[in-house]
C-alpha cells in the first residue's frame, strides 16, 4: 500500500485526534493553574517548594498519558 493511500485513510480521524489533544491541552492548563494556586496558598520555600511542584506535576503527567494513549490507537484503521 502506498503511503499516500495510508494518509488518505487516516484523514477522517485527524479532526478527532486534534479535538482530543485540544481538550487535553485545556485540561493541562487548568491543572497547572490549580497547582500554582495551591503552591501560592501554601507559600513554601526552597527545596520544599520544588518537591511539592514536582509531585503535583508528575501526577498530572501520568494522568494525562493514561487518558491520552488509548486515543492514539483508534480501531478501524487498517
Amino acid at each position: 500500500m502506498k503511503p499516500s493511500a495510508i494518509i488518505a485513510k487516516t484523514i477522517p480521524f485527524m479532526p478527532i485526534r486534534f479535538l482530543a489533544y485540544l481538550i487535553f491541552f485545556i485540561g493541562i492548563c487548568i491543572y497547572a493553574a490549580i497547582v500554582v494556586f495551591i503552591i501560592n496558598a501554601i507559600q513554601p520555600e526552597g527545596f520544599f517548594a520544588f518537591l511539592i511542584f514536582a509531585l503535583f506535576a508528575g501526577g498530572g503527567w501520568d494522568l494525562y498519558r493514561l487518558a491520552r494513549e488509548p486515543l492514539g490507537f483508534i480501531p478501524g484503521v487498517k
